[in-house]
């Protein structure tokens, strides 16, 4: 099952960092539980072997269809092993749903800034006459878009931006969008991240793939910085 069968001669003390955390998998998993605590499983490992022990758990939770209760403190590792996710809060759950809800719906601004890099600006909820919602920061400044919401207009509310969810482009090119001052740039290598200054003072962070096409950027900056409307998200100020 955990793929060692041609190691079966040696001591676990003669093996490497993720093949002992494979023989301790095997050791849980010979008792066939019906349900498996993993207790931050991954911590003592570096990164590549971290990768390679997340192919493991998922293939083994898949061939094996058993409840896995899995705690860790590191988030990408929560997104990308979990059907479901309990978000815990100083020993309270806050907020349990599938990754792609805590993610894309957080259900205050402690989940929103925990699962995944996000922006927060405070503000106050605007309806139109249409019932389209948009965010007036607090220090002023142009409406910022968001999705639907049923928060009540003039409501306390931050306004959730991922980085992925930024368009960046040159202020000359139209209009959509708001004014923004580049404060830092850092290639990660796939992606640039971006450190945006808007006009009312508010920090956004953005993510540029790097392309031969992209931006090239530079602190001091002049940029137009936008997101469709879905991909902003009001959360109650008041649950904060």
């Amino acid at each position: 099952r955990v793929g060692l069968a041609s190691l079966g001669g040696r001591l676990p003390s003669q093996l490497s960092g993720g093949q002992q955390q494979r023989v301790a998998l095997a050791r849980a998993l010979v008792f066939e539980p019906g349900l498996l605590l993993m207790d931050e499983p991954l911590g003592a490992l570096d990164r590549a072997l971290r990768e390679q022990m997340k192919t493991e758990i998922r293939r083994l939770h898949r061939d094996l269809g058993i409840t896995i209760l899995y705690v860790t403190h590191d988030q990408e590792e929560a997104l990308t092993l979990s059907d479901r996710i309990a978000l815990m809060d100083r020993g309270r759950i806050v907020q349990i749903g599938a990754p792609s809800e805590l993610y894309e719906r957080p259900a205050n601004p402690f989940v929103a800034s925990f699962i995944g890099e996000s922006s927060l600006i405070q503000g106050t909820v605007v309806r139109d006459d249409a019932g389209e919602a948009s965010l007036l920061p607090l220090r002023g400044g142009q409406l910022l878009p968001a999705r639907w919401t049923d928060l009540p207009n003039g409501a306390a509310a931050f306004i959730l931006l991922r980085p992925e969810k930024l368009r960046l482009s040159q202020p000359e090119q139209g209009r959509a969008g708001a004014s923004a001052e580049v404060l830092d740039t850092v290639y990660v290598g796939d992606i640039t991240r971006v450190t945006l200054r808007m006009q009312d003072g508010a920090t956004l962070v953005a993510k540029e793939t790097n392309r031969a096409d992209s931006l090239h950027l530079s602190p001091g900056s002049q940029v137009r910085v936008a997101w469709a409307r879905e991909d902003a998200t009001l959360i109650p100020a008041e649950h904060s």
